[in-house]
């Protein structure tokens, strides 16, 4: 009547004729099934070996050109942790001289990878450095002294990653406050 009415399919012919024409892949592209229990049209199509190597190829290369940014990631997530956790120990170790009214020692031992939080001998916390760094200090005998009062003689302890300076916790001269400075 009006010119745009559908029409019915009749035949498979016909099917596969407008499958062709208004699927947006490429004509001849939709299969009919044959064979017992097989009613219908299936998509033939798929990737074949050489799009598969191409694409593991790419994949391979992307996967090692990120590998080394990854690395180095993971490398200043470890640092920075590191240095924020010693400079909350010290901050703890601060508190508890001024709260027990009694000296705290924070005692360094880079040979067994360690640094204890000591108050009359005894160890209140005990933290472990990560192996790949090494943690040194200005403080005679790698020792930070707390007095009663919190007060503590300013210095820094410096973590280093082969030699090279990779962060340095300075310690405030008299108010004891850590700042955490990192490098590159």
């Amino acid at each position: 009547m009006y010119g745009n009415e559908t029409k019915t399919v009749t035949s498979t012919r016909e099917l596969a004729k407008r499958m062709d024409q208004t699927h947006p892949s490429a004509p001849g592209r939709w299969k009919k099934r044959t064979g017992p229990g097989w009613i219908g049209w299936r998509d033939e199509g798929g990737w074949n070996l050489v799009e598969l190597q191409v694409t593991l190829l790419l994949i391979s290369l992307l996967a090692g050109l990120c590998y080394p940014a990854f690395v180095q990631w993971a490398d200043r997530v470890e640092r920075d942790l590191f240095l924020g956790v010693l400079a909350s120990d010290i901050r703890m170790a601060q508190r508890e001289a001024t709260v027990r009214e009694e000296e705290v020692v924070l005692a360094l031992d880079s040979e067994a990878g360690i640094y204890r939080i000591m108050r009359d001998g005894q160890v209140i916390r005990q933290g472990k450095m990560p192996s790949r760094f090494q943690v040194e200090s200005n403080y005679p005998g790698d020792r930070i002294l707390f007095r009663r009062t919190g007060q503590v003689r300013g210095g820094t302890l410096s973590l280093r990653s082969g030699g090279e300076l990779v962060g340095k916790v300075i310690i405030q001269v008299a108010s004891g406050r850590p700042r955490v400075e990192t490098g590159p």
